[in-house]
């Protein structure tokens, strides 16, 4: 049997708080992993629902990020930022979910090509409506996304 788990070197204790899982949301396997690996970065999923999390005494609320293709997940009270402020790795969190519990799945459809937080170089680009400049956009300077954001706009 293989657990996934935070091993702490000589740990004296352990002073967990209650939690109450506030949403759940649901992130395609890739898209966890790199939420995984860099907790402090900000993302869309938590600036989006920051929001629905409460406040009390009674326990720290949190979103619980779930990987779609795995069992396992973190718990996430962001304070008010857009990163995972204090977080809590959690092996097989989808086995506490409770039947009644909703899961947010919407960031699971394909994202738009421009939701790629690791892209540096970009372009700016100004579309033209009825030959005056009406939007701009700034994109990564490569062709494959460019080829990604073309095929999305079908132009």
């Amino acid at each position: 049997m293989i657990i996934q788990a935070e091993l702490k070197c000589k740990q004296t204790g352990c002073e967990a708080d209650p939690c109450a899982v506030d949403k759940v949301i649901e992130l395609p396997s890739p898209r966890f992993r790199q939420f995984s690996r860099a907790l402090l970065a900000d993302y869309d999923f938590i600036a989006e629902n920051k929001n629905a999390i409460r406040h009390d005494d009674d326990a720290r609320h949190c979103l619980l990020i779930l990987d779609a293709e795995g069992m396992d997940g973190f718990l996430v009270d962001p304070q008010g930022h857009n990163y995972a402020r204090y977080s809590a790795f959690v092996p097989n969190a989808r086995s506490l979910l409770m039947p009644d519990m909703g899961i947010d799945r919407s960031y699971l459809s394909p994202a738009e090509p421009w939701r790629d937080e690791s892209r540096d170089e970009m372009l700016r680009m100004t579309l033209r409506v009825n030959g005056k400049p009406d939007y701009t956009l700034v994109l990564p300077a490569d062709e494959e996304y460019l080829d990604a954001v073309k095929a999305y706009l079908d132009i």
